[in-house]
């Protein structure tokens, strides 16, 4: 499955629910307006 997330990358909760989806195998985009307090992996 897509997943496009519409979330604040400054936040650690936009950071989990990402990586959550990630690793159980779907591919995963973030966009984000907010400054990126590091990066999402």
């Amino acid at each position: 499955m897509r997943i496009l997330f519409l979330a604040g990358t400054n936040s650690i909760h936009s950071h989990r629910w990402a990586n959550y989806f990630a690793h159980a195998g779907h591919e995963v985009h973030v966009v984000s307006f907010a400054r990126t307090i590091q990066p999402v992996l």
